[in-house]
């Protein structure tokens, strides 16, 4: 059940990412500025062949094999904290990363003229100090990373991580240990 409810989870904000984007898409002219609270914050639809801010043009294929190596890392993570009750915050937090890798990554496989060499549909944009555009799925990993690096910090030691993490190792080890002494 509790990997239903992640699973859930995270399609839910994939979700929300995706169907901001597609209205964005559909009801935005690109390049134009939509204001919602004057100079401060507005609507800025752009197309992002790079990865945050720009950076690195037109590398879709190397974004996404860096993105699905970090998901693979990330789902055995979440396999080994989801039966720790005390590491929910930390798989919230990671529920949000891997929203946000998805609905990316979703964006540059298939909003392009060929299958794969998409780009990032970016909207939101902090005008008065001229911050990048940025979408749902950025804010899902900044504000994620942020909130584990605190949670991290200040919540939880290593030991904490070490014995959820590789406690199978652990097992295996003092199993042959006791399998030798008998």
């Amino acid at each position: 059940m509790k990997y239903a409810k992640l699973m859930i989870g995270i399609a839910i904000l994939v979700l929300l990412d995706q169907v901001s984007k597609y209205l964005v898409i559909h009801f935005l002219d690109i390049y134009t500025y939509y204001p919602l609270l004057g100079n401060l914050f507005g609507l800025f639809y752009l197309e992002n062949e790079g990865m945050a801010w720009g950076l690195f043009q037109n590398r879709q294929i190397i974004f996404l094999i860096i993105t699905v190596i970090v998901l693979i890392i990330l789902g055995y993570i979440c396999v080994k904290l989801i039966k720790e009750q005390q590491f929910q915050g930390l798989l919230i937090c990671l529920q949000f990363l891997i929203a946000g890798a998805v609905g990316n990554m979703i964006d540059r496989i298939f909003h392009g003229t060929e299958l794969f060499q998409g780009a990032v549909i970016d909207f939101l944009y902090i005008k008065c100090i001229n911050f990048p555009v940025f979408n749902l799925a950025d804010m899902y990993v900044t504000g994620s990373v942020a909130c584990m690096v605190l949670l991290i910090l200040f919540r939880y030691k290593e030991q904490d991580f070490q014995e959820v993490l590789f406690r199978k190792k652990k097992n295996s080890i003092t199993e042959q240990k006791n399998e030798e002494d008998e």
